[in-house]
C-alpha cells in the first residue's frame, strides 16, 4: 500500500503535465489532491476486496481437503 501511495503521489504531482500535454486527460472539475484522494480510495477498496476474495477462497479450499 505504501508503495501504490508512493507511485500515485508521483504520478500525480509529475505524471500528469504529460498526460494533460499527449490529451490523454485532464483535471477540469477536480483537484490534483482530489484526484489523489479518489486514487487512494480506489486503491483501498480494490485491496479491500481482493483480500476477502482471497481469505474466502482459502477457506473453501481448507473445507475441501478436509
Amino acid at each position: 500500500m505504501l508503495s501504490n501511495t508512493t507511485l500515485h503521489i508521483l504520478f500525480t504531482y509529475f505524471g500528469l503535465k504529460y498526460v494533460k500535454r499527449f490529451k490523454i486527460f485532464s483535471l477540469v472539475e477536480l483537484t490534483k489532491f482530489q484526484y489523489l484522494i479518489i486514487d487512494i480510495i480506489r486503491a483501498v477498496l480494490l485491496y479491500s476486496f481482493q483480500r476477502i476474495t482471497d481469505l474466502s477462497h482459502g477457506k473453501e479450499l481448507i473445507n475441501k481437503n478436509e
